[in-house]
């Protein structure tokens, strides 16, 4: 290959593993996990030669103090500290490698990966649980306000909130609801929505119990706009949408997913 050629090559490597983030992501993962096996060993082989303890227990304390320096000084604070002052450069210089190593591991991590759902509660993921939410908030706080304004780094967090936010919590309180009857007037439904600020409106039959339907004001306004005798001749009825119930244990993201 020719050296002017590289930079485009390693810019379609790049793509290539950023596009397939969580299949390396669990690549890493599993050598981080036979690198601290591998640990545990030599360290307690090394201790156990060097210091010659007697008692049983000495010999599973010094091991297990320095895993723990090593573990937290080397795999902890130092890989994270050089990740983050020099995350390009080894970006650059690891995709190749941890390319060719993932096509070796990829078979034994999807296997990993389908015994560890078997073993867990719940639905599992297909693609590992590691690529979390946690791991991007981290890395927004990291993030200059040069590069996203402080408003926007709120709005991000906002959102993996929502993820965590059940229906109730967003819900207006029954003792709060505004609310219409059907037979009201277009012109009465716009005042309404003038005076509360609210755009979408339930709409009631019998009793504040018997939910029809819903009003959206941008229905009314250009109803209005188009024909304007309609807002003293037309009830809300006429332009009301279907109403969508929902428990109030629903996920808020799952509820908007099935609102848009």
């Amino acid at each position: 290959m020719d050296y002017a050629d590289r930079p485009k090559q390693m810019n379609k490597l790049l793509k290539y593993v950023g596009a397939n983030r969580p299949r390396y992501i669990n690549t890493f993962q599993l050598l981080y996990t036979i690198g601290l096996a591998a640990s545990s060993l030599f360290v307690f082989r090394f201790s156990n030669s060097v210091f010659e303890l007697d008692a049983t227990w000495l010999q599973d304390l010094t091991a297990i103090a320095f895993l723990a320096l090593i573990g937290f000084v080397v795999f902890g604070v130092g890989a994270r500290t050089l990740g983050k002052q020099h995350a390009e450069s080894y970006v650059l210089a690891s995709a190749g490698f941890i390319s060719l190593v993932s096509r070796i591991l990829n078979p034994f991590v999807k296997l990993f990966i389908i015994l560890g759902n078997s073993v867990t509660p719940g639905k599992g993921y297909s693609e590992g649980p590691f690529a979390s939410t946690a791991e991007i908030r981290e890395m927004m706080d990291q993030i200059s306000d040069e590069v996203i304004e402080a408003s926007e780094k709120e709005m991000i967090h906002s959102v993996f909130e929502l993820g965590a936010t059940v229906a109730r919590e967003v819900m207006v309180p029954r003792t709060e609801m505004v609310w219409i009857e059907r037979t009201k007037t277009l012109r009465q439904a716009l005042s309404l929505s003038l005076r509360s600020g609210y755009s979408r409106i339930p709409v009631i039959g019998e009793d504040i119990d018997d939910i029809v339907g819903v009003i959206y004001i941008k229905d009314v306004a250009k109803r209005i706009f188009e024909h304007s005798e309609a807002q003293q001749t037309e009830q809300v009825d006429t332009l009301m949408r279907t109403v969508t119930f929902s428990p109030d244990s629903k996920l808020a993201d799952e509820l908007l997913k099935d609102m848009c």
